[in-house]
């Protein structure tokens, strides 16, 4: 016979236990001037640790299977959570339309595409539209 086989579960106590508990260290990471956790690219295993954490609750927010109780304890404690940090990547950059003068001719060209003339920039350009 298998001992204490008739124990019920602590499964769910503990998972509550460790969502509430990784609300509050992400809570505590932000209130120590940490922009928010990422989930990748990063070296510091708790910042992967609760970006990973953040990550998931995004994405069951966006599925709607994350716990209307959840999401309110989410609002509160840590406010603009769903959109976490301001993208910066190569695909998500604002794209600024810059005039440029090269040879007497006005060019155009767009900010974040790759330029054809080796020139730097500020040599080229007059300003920002």
């Amino acid at each position: 016979m298998i001992p204490d086989w008739r124990k019920p579960s602590t499964k769910q106590a503990d998972d509550e236990a460790r969502w509430t508990q990784r609300l509050t260290e992400v809570a505590e990471y932000r209130a120590a001037g940490n922009d928010w956790p990422r989930h990748n690219k990063t070296n510091d295993p708790l910042e992967r640790m609760l970006g990973v954490w953040l990550h998931v609750q995004r994405i069951n927010d966006r599925a709607g299977k994350l716990e209307p109780a959840k999401k309110d304890q989410l609002d509160k404690v840590i406010p603009g959570w769903r959109q976490g940090r301001a993208r910066r990547g190569a695909n998500s950059r604002m794209i600024r339309q810059v005039v440029c003068l090269k040879g007497g001719q006005m060019n155009r060209w767009w900010e974040g595409r790759n330029r054809t003339d080796h020139e730097p920039r500020s040599t080229l350009c007059r300003g920002v539209l």
